[in-house]
């Protein structure tokens, strides 16, 4: 994909002038990270942010008794570190390539000049954290209010095609993206408690699971069950097919 439109698919370029798009690509470069590779850590001045162009990065803080707290695990046209600009200048988490990823690294200082210089950039970085923050805040409610069970069922619901919702077709299967251990440490449970959930998924939805491909015989069997704890304002479904 051209740098221009991988940028057009970005929340942060909505609608930005063509001079402007151009700049930004003149001034990005490529970066190839392997697989467990970090790709910056707290505290490192944030010189640039990144847009995912293939594959998937995890965010990660490592807590007082060496666990990994596991912020985010972002994949294609996904951007980070560009809120580096509002705080100390600084990432305040590991990121750290969960597959070979293809990075495009822009200088935050060109970001910077643009939001100085263009009401629109300002206006869409504002825009794109509070659609973060909006996240986040479903993200906590259903972390207090579903089950094990629940919170994975959300997760697999997010891996649905969006022409899957509504059509009379089956659902293609679905491949897990990462594996096992960090699906469970991104829904905050154990690997243990993640099996458990996905044998009460399967006992209580029309689903199976082979390794780590789940075919999805009901959507709306699976939402159902999923969502019981959904509140008006979060509903995880909107959520998923908004993905």
């Amino acid at each position: 994909m051209e740098t221009s439109e991988l940028l057009k698919q970005v929340h942060l370029f909505d609608d930005i002038e063509d001079e402007l798009l151009q700049h930004f690509c003149k001034n990005a470069s490529t970066r190839q990270i392997k697989k467990g590779e970090h790709i910056c850590a707290p505290d490192d001045t944030a010189r640039h942010f990144y847009i995912i162009k293939s594959g998937w990065v995890k965010l990660f803080r490592n807590t007082m008794d060496g666990q990994e707290a596991v912020l985010d695990v972002l994949t294609i046209n996904s951007s980070f570190g560009e809120t580096a600009l509002f705080g100390k200048g600084t990432y305040s988490w590991y990121a750290e390539a969960v597959e070979d990823t293809t990075l495009l690294s822009i200088p935050t200082s060109v970001l910077k000049q643009a939001i100085e210089d263009h009401n629109t950039i300002a206006i869409n970085m504002i825009s794109a954290m509070a659609s973060h923050r909006q996240r986040l805040d479903g993200e906590i409610e259903r972390f207090m209010l579903q089950n094990a069970p629940q919170r994975v069922g959300c997760f697999l619901l997010k891996l649905v095609p969006n022409s899957a919702w509504d059509s009379d077709e089956p659902c293609p299967p679905i491949s897990l993206p990462y594996n096992k251990s960090l699906v469970a440490t991104r829904l905050g449970m154990t690997p243990e408690t993640f099996s458990r959930a996905l044998n009460a998924l399967k006992k209580n939805t029309k689903i199976t699971i082979k390794r780590s491909v789940v075919e999805i015989e009901d959507i709306s069997s699976l939402s159902n069950y999923a969502c019981q704890a959904c509140s008006s304002f979060f509903p995880c479904k909107d959520d998923c097919e908004d993905e």
